[in-house]
Formats: C-alpha cells, sequence, structure tokens
C-alpha cells in the first residue's frame, strides 16, 4: 500500500506548471476537505478502488451508490492513499453546490487557479495547464448536472481526450454513462445476522459496528461496547441497512438514548436520523435530506415509479414493477385477475438502479430480483402516500400476488418444485403483505392465496400457513363456495400435518358440502381424503376406507399436475389402510398404482 502523506507534508511540496503554459505555481493537493473523524473499515473496497486508478486503461472511475453510503469519503482516502502515484498532484472540486452544467469545467479551474485569456478558451487553458501532468482530478456529487443536459460530461470527455495522463474520479449517485467509464458500486456497509452469537459482534468483524462505535464515542466519550449493549448495536446497524449516514445520525443519540433504547425508536427512521454536524453539507444533516436530494434529481416518471415501488417487502422482480406502474382496477373485480397489457417500466427502473435508489438482488433462477433499502423505501412510502395514489397500489399489489400464486400452484410439486419455493422464499414478504391487505379489505383474496399454497405452507411455512387460513375462514360468510371449498380444504390437510385431526374433520366435511353445492368433484375428492385421514387417525377404519375409496372416484376427473400429485397421496393412503386392515394384496396394489400415478 503506497504511503499516506500527512496533509501538512502534502501541504508544502509544490510543483511549477510547465512554462510556457502557464506562469502559476500550484500547491500539490488542491482543495482537498480536511477530515477529523477517522476512515472506518472498507480496506477491499479501497485497494480494489486503488487499482483501477492505477490502471491506465480505467481515466475515468465513476463511485457509484446510494445516498449516505459514503462514496465521497471514500474518494477522497482513495485519493490520499495513493498520493505518491499522482507526482503531479491531485485536486478535489465539489460539483454539489453548481447547479449548471456549463460551469463545471470552470468550477475546475477555479479550482486548479486556471484562467481564460482574450486569445485562449477556458478549455484550452485547462488542456494546456494538464495535458503533460500526471494528475487526478476528483469530481465530487456529479449526479445532478447530467439531469439538465450533456454540457458537464462533455467537459469531462473534453479533458480526457485532451490530456492523456490525466485520470478522473467521480462521485456520483448515477454512472455517467459515457464511453471508456469504468462503475464503481459503494455498496452499504456487511451486516451481522440475527442469529450470529453476541460474543462476535466485534467490530473487528463489522465496519458497521465499528463506526456505530468511534462516532457514539465521539458524542459521549463515556460510551463503550460491551455484552449489554451489543445486540442492540448490531440491531441499530441492521434496521439501517449498513448506510454510514444513517449509523452515524444514529449514533450521536447514545447522548441521550442507551443503545437498548434507540432500535425502538427506529420502527420509524427517518424522523430520528438527523443532527449532522453543521460543518457538513445541509443535504448531509438528516436522512430526509439525503434522500430528498436525490428524488429532486428524478424525472416524473421516475419518481412516479419510485414511490409505487415502495409497495413492495423484502424485494420484486421486473413483472411486479411493470405491474405496479401501470393502472389496473382493484382484485374485487374478477376481470383484473388476469394479466393484461404491461407497459414496460425497464428503462425508468434501470435508471433508479443506476441512482442507487434500487438495488439490484442476487437472482433467483434467470429472474432479476429488486429492493430498496429500508430507510429509502419509508421515504418512498412518505411519497406515495402524499400522491393520494396508495390504496390503489396496495390494491394492485395484491391482485399481482394473488395472480402469482395461482399461477405457481401447478408447479409447487414437480421436477422445478426447488425454484418456485425458492422464489417463494424471496416473496414471503409480500405474500405477508398481502394477505394483511386483504384481511382488511377484500378476505377473497387471502382464501385465494391461502387456498393455492398448500404445497409451499405444506413444506415451508405450516404453522405460518394456518395461521393465515384460520384468520381468513374465522368469518363465514367470506369467500364465494368455491374459493372458501379450496381454502378449507387446504385448511384441513394443514391440519392433518400438525396432528390437529378434530380441525381436519371439520374443515374438510365444511369443504366437501361446499365443493358438493359448487360441482368440483376434484376439491370434493381431496377434502373427502382429508376426512378420511382424520377418521383413520381416530380408529374408524371403516368410515375412512368409504371416504378413501369415494374420493379416489372422483379422483378420476383430476387433470392438473397438482391434483394428480393428491390422488396419488390419496391412493398411497388407501393402501396404508389396506395394509393395516390385513389386506396385503389390495395395499400392495394401491402402492404400485400410487407410484405410477406420482
Amino acid at each position: 500500500m503506497a504511503e499516506t502523506i500527512p496533509v501538512s507534508a502534502q501541504s508544502e511540496r509544490i510543483h511549477p506548471l510547465p512554462r510556457p503554459l502557464t506562469p502559476l505555481w500550484w500547491h500539490k493537493w488542491l482543495g482537498f476537505p480536511t477530515t477529523l473523524s477517522p476512515f472506518i473499515g472498507r480496506e477491499r473496497e479501497l485497494r480494489a478502488l486503488g487499482d483501477l486508478l492505477l490502471d491506465p486503461q480505467h481515466r475515468l472511475i465513476t463511485v457509484t451508490g446510494p445516498r449516505g453510503v459514503g462514496k465521497t469519503r471514500l474518494a477522497l482516502e482513495a485519493a490520499e492513499r495513493l498520493d505518491a502515484s499522482f507526482p503531479d498532484g491531485a485536486a478535489f472540486v465539489p460539483l454539489a453546490a453548481t447547479s449548471d452544467p456549463g460551469l463545471v469545467l470552470s468550477t475546475v479551474a477555479q479550482v486548479l487557479d486556471v484562467r481564460d485569456g482574450p486569445s485562449r478558451s477556458l478549455v484550452d487553458a485547462l488542456l494546456a495547464a494538464l495535458q503533460e501532468r500526471q494528475f487526478l482530478l476528483v469530481l465530487d456529487n456529479f449526479e445532478h448536472l447530467m439531469r439538465i443536459d450533456e454540457t458537464a460530461t462533455a467537459g469531462v470527455s473534453a479533458l480526457l481526450e485532451g490530456c492523456p495522463k490525466l485520470s478522473i474520479m467521480v462521485t456520483s449517485r448515477a454512472p455517467l454513462r459515457m464511453r471508456h467509464e469504468q462503475r464503481f458500486l459503494t455498496r452499504p456497509f456487511a451486516l451481522p445476522d440475527a442469529s450470529t452469537p453476541v460474543s462476535q459482534l466485534v467490530p473487528a468483524e463489522y465496519e458497521a459496528i465499528a463506526l456505530f462505535v468511534d462516532r457514539a464515542r465521539a458524542a459521549d466519550h463515556h460510551f463503550s461496547l460491551d455484552a449489554t449493549n451489543r445486540q442492540a448495536v448490531a440491531e441499530i446497524c441492521r434496521r439501517l441497512d449498513g448506510l454510514p449516514l444513517a449509523i452515524e445520525l444514529a449514533a450521536a443519540w447514545v447522548r441521550v438514548l442507551s443503545p437498548e433504547a434507540l432500535p425502538g425508536r427506529l420502527e420509524r427512521r427517518l424522523p430520528l436520523l438527523k443532527g449532522g454536524g453543521h460543518d457538513q453539507p445541509p443535504r448531509l444533516r438528516t436522512m430526509r435530506d439525503a434522500i430528498d436530494w436525490s428524488h429532486g434529481l428524478l424525472s416524473h416518471d421516475e419518481q412516479r415509479l419510485f414511490r409505487r415501488l415502495a409497495v413492495f417487502t423484502g424485494g420484486f422482480g421486473l413483472e411486479a414493477a411493470e405491474w405496479v406502474w401501470a393502472d389496473r382496477p382493484a382484485p374485487s373485480d374478477e376481470t383484473a385477475l388476469v394479466e393484461g397489457s404491461r407497459l414496460e417500466p425497464l428503462e425508468i427502473l434501470a435508471s433508479l438502479v443506476d441512482r442507487s435508489l434500487v438495488q439490484p438482488l442476487d437472482p433467483i433462477g434467470p429472474a432479476t430480483r429488486f429492493a430498496m433499502l429500508e430507510t429509502v423505501r419509508e421515504y418512498a412510502l412518505e411519497r406515495l402516500a402524499e400522491s393520494g395514489e396508495q390504496a390503489d397500489i396496495e390494491a394492485m399489489h395484491a391482485t399481482f400476488y394473488t395472480i402469482l400464486v395461482e399461477r405457481l400452484e401447478p408447479m409447487l410439486l414437480g421436477p422445478e418444485e426447488r425454484h418456485w419455493h425458492a422464489l417463494l422464499d424471496a416473496e414471503l414478504g409480500n405474500l405477508r403483505a398481502t394477505l394483511t391487505w386483504s384481511l382488511a379489505h377484500y378476505v377473497d383474496v387471502a382464501l385465494r392465496i391461502g387456498g393455492s399454497l398448500w404445497a409451499y405452507w405444506a413444506w415451508a411455512e405450516l404453522s405460518t400457513g394456518r395461521r393465515w387460513l384460520a384468520l381468513a375462514l374465522a368469518d363465514p360468510r367470506a369467500g364465494s363456495p368455491p374459493i372458501r371449498a379450496r381454502a378449507l380444504k387446504t385448511g384441513a390437510a394443514l391440519a392433518s400435518l400438525a396432528g390437529d385431526y378434530a380441525l381436519t374433520q371439520t374443515w374438510a366435511e365444511a369443504a366437501v358440502a361446499l365443493a358438493i353445492e359448487g360441482g368440483d368433484r376434484v376439491v370434493e375428492a381431496e377434502a373427502r381424503w382429508m376426512v378420511g385421514i382424520a377418521q383413520l387417525c381416530a380408529g374408524a377404519t371403516d368410515v375412512a376406507a368409504r371416504e378413501f375409496d369415494h374420493a379416489l372416484a372422483l379422483f378420476e376427473h383430476a387433470t392438473t399436475s397438482t391434483d394428480r400429485v393428491w390422488a396419488a397421496n390419496a391412493r398411497s393412503t388407501r393402501g396404508v389402510l389396506a395394509m393395516m386392515t390385513g389386506d396385503h394384496a389390495l395395499g400392495l396394489a394401491l402402492y404400485e398404482q400410487a407410484l405410477a400415478q406420482a
């Protein structure tokens, strides 16, 4: 690693500009702000960024990331550590206060103390000053200038083309989208899992905890991390998504609140995350200001999609984003529960990702997923409420997940079931949000989702599935007979897996009655199978045999793969009963039939 030269030593090094280009002399380290607080962590990122800066193939590097993630501080630290690699100097050019893209080069020239003249343009003056120098230019907070026109990036391009030894590092919430640009994404700090033992929650292992401890000690020099507050500090960092600015603002509160008291006050993050130092730019004094700065740079369509995406909990896929972008009726309208034409907000979503307001997640199979940091999502939810769209978007969200679950049901038992179960694991937050919404607004949605997720509830979320179905079925008037019959049948199946055979029989018999009323022979078959299981476990083998045989006759009408799986299971259970009662030949035959059907 290159040596770190103290600021005092850097300021003493001066280099004359090559004559006759300009008669000025300048300090080597121009415009770099003094940082009083220590730099925490990010050694891996610093090494990677340093490697890029030293590679002559990468002369334009854009350090991107969400607001408050520490892009500027990372760029400053990387530049300082590479002092010896840029013998002709470096300059830091703050652009946050520059509102005119045409003034970018003027701002650079002001920092470098370069002036134009009657016979030489400002561009020519800058090229003359820099074209022979191995120099690093750091342009900070570039994103807002790109929203106006391309003048700002044109100036950057002119400098790169005319100065072959110049390197430019830009900090921006969004990439510049220029030729040969190398993007460097700055992510929030890694976080300990909720199951991590308290003894392992130490600053040396987790940069987020180290940052909180350092800033908390700055607020209260008596603060120390110990066994009593480690878990609370880790929880604070988790709730703040490992976002450095949010952690710093939260840590400042230890002067009046203990770490144990802070998590409860972070249920709503934005009101608490304020109080940044007066020496910081206004946009960084509160988390709301930081996000508001970014939001204000979005176009109308970007703001529209941004606030609508806040309805998703735990992430979403492209198809879900497309769904809430378009305007559709509420799920109480049955015609809404089919897929229609979709507008394509892919380009807008990509822009939100570029601007670090939406984060890409690991894909599930070929499906790309995205999410908002929770602090950003809280801000977006406020904008959604202000827009007057929240009720409609929540209904559209419920519509989408009703369609999704019913579409996935046949695939939850089959050769690709592992993939589809993983997708539902990822969507569990959205499913819970949809079920919560439906219990308050339209119970049929909860009955439809609950009734379709038998295979998922059975293998992954048995207690969760039982609880949601019980809540949805609590109102005996809720749901049309076909919808309620399927939900009762699924509820009975889950109750049998949990060993609650009394509830199995109650719900299964109710499902049989509704299925007969609606003429649904397959649901009747599945429900009779559940009645037979309850009778079998109660010792009533004759009644169980009649129910099983009746179910198997009805299963001849099964057409979907899921229904055929139910039929195979029912045939196997009838084989169990045959074996128990001594009819081994029948039992073996039923097993072979079930095997062939499965």
